[in-house]
């Protein structure tokens, strides 16, 4: 004959395994359809903590107006009139420096220095660092203190002006936008002129303007 069956009685402490009528354990979990997750939808790119994150495209880019800009036009937009006298007085301390300037430190010469490191070369030192060429400076009084530039060892160019650049005969509108067609400011070609202008003007050694080639 059949065996009479057992019965399972949920566990309502912990609901997790019952208990059958003549005290067995039984070992069948009881699973709660409440405690079912539910599927997690994916989203596009990115998700935080289970929910679809939608990353918008990037806004699409301006499109450059082109400026016609007559070819006759000047390259420079600064005022060479408001560029002040040189601050070299000399390039060197030794034998003295001329009047109204004074022996200062060249920190751009490839060592520290400090300008009462530089003093004594006016008066006659021949040491360190009196004998380090473009280390001590003279710089005039009431300028800004730019120092003097390396020497390239070739005389300044002649054929222009006090502030020529390649800008006025070499390197032209036409050519500048044939390399950099895309280019805008301060990386256009009045942004380089007005670059090399300013440098030129502040300096006895000239970017691009040294030598007869």
């Amino acid at each position: 004959s059949f065996g009479t069956p057992t019965l399972v009685a949920e566990d309502p402490v912990n609901n997790a395994a019952g208990t059958t009528i003549d005290g067995m354990i039984s070992n069948r979990p009881i699973v709660d359809p409440g405690l079912v997750e539910e599927p997690i939808v994916r989203g596009d790119k990115a998700e935080i903590v289970g929910q679809p994150f939608i990353v918008p495209p990037p806004a699409p880019r301006p499109v450059p107006i082109p400026v016609s800009i007559p070819s006759n036009a000047s390259p420079y937009t600064l005022d060479t009139s408001q560029f002040g006298r040189l601050a070299v007085a000399a390039d060197s301390c030794s034998g003295g420096c001329p009047s109204n300037s004074k022996c200062v430190g060249n920190s751009a010469g490839g060592q520290l220095i400090k300008d009462e490191e530089c003093a004594a070369c006016s008066t006659g030192q021949t040491w360190w660092p009196c004998d380090v060429d473009g280390l001590c400076w003279c710089w005039a009084d009431g300028t800004d203190r730019i120092a003097p530039a390396p020497k390239s060892g070739v005389d300044l160019y002649q054929g222009g002006g006090s502030h020529y650049t390649v800008c006025d005969d070499v390197l032209t509108r036409e050519m500048f936008d044939s390399i950099a067609p895309d280019a805008r400011d301060p990386y256009s070609y009045e942004g380089l002129c007005d670059a090399i202008l300013s440098y030129n003007s502040h300096h006895s050694e000239k970017a691009f303007g040294m030598g007869d080639t």
